[in-house]
């Protein structure tokens, strides 16, 4: 084997351990049908509810650790910390509202409370509606404000979104 060969070879190995490397720090995000918790009962009727809605998600801190996370979702991201907006939102309480009129989407992040008033997380719901067309984002929010308040009296405090389902 020649010295060029040896060379390559080596850099090809060290290239391969380095994906290989990163492809395993990447975290490993929890299923829906795998989590077996009331906030993803809660995620599941207001997506059966709700056709319109693409994406619904609920984020909070569990009892005990301090980060904030997607604690339910019916996509495969239950885990990942919450981003900037979501933490906004949470740290103002001021909801945001994002047109994404070239996706065909509309967010809208909102705090989640329970039936006392204390904010125990945020619901962020995505509606869908056809791409690059000028949807008014008035009847999303009101929709919005309407999940996110009937909600409310079923939840007692921020343990519950935690509680084991079957």
């Amino acid at each position: 084997m020649t010295r060029a060969t040896l060379s390559t070879l080596l850099a090809l190995a060290l290239v391969c351990g380095t994906c290989a490397a990163q492809q395993a720090a990447q975290p490993e995000y929890i299923a829906p049908e795998n989590n077996h918790i009331a906030a993803q009962k809660i995620v599941e009727e207001v997506i059966a509810q709700h056709k319109e809605i693409g994406i619904a998600a609920i984020h909070a801190t569990k009892p005990g650790e301090t980060v904030c996370k997607v604690i339910a979702i019916n996509r495969q991201r239950i885990g990942r910390p919450s981003d900037d907006d979501d933490l906004q939102t949470l740290a103002t309480g001021v909801e945001q509202f994002h047109n994404l009129k070239d996706e065909g989407h509309f967010e809208v992040l909102s705090l989640l409370k329970d039936d006392s008033g204390h904010v125990i997380g945020l619901i962020n719901l995505i509606f869908l509606f056809p791409v690059n067309t000028d949807a008014d984002g008035t009847p999303f929010i009101a929709q919005a404000k309407a999940i996110r308040d009937g909600l409310q009296p079923r939840l007692h405090s921020v343990a519950d979104l935690f509680r084991p389902t079957n």
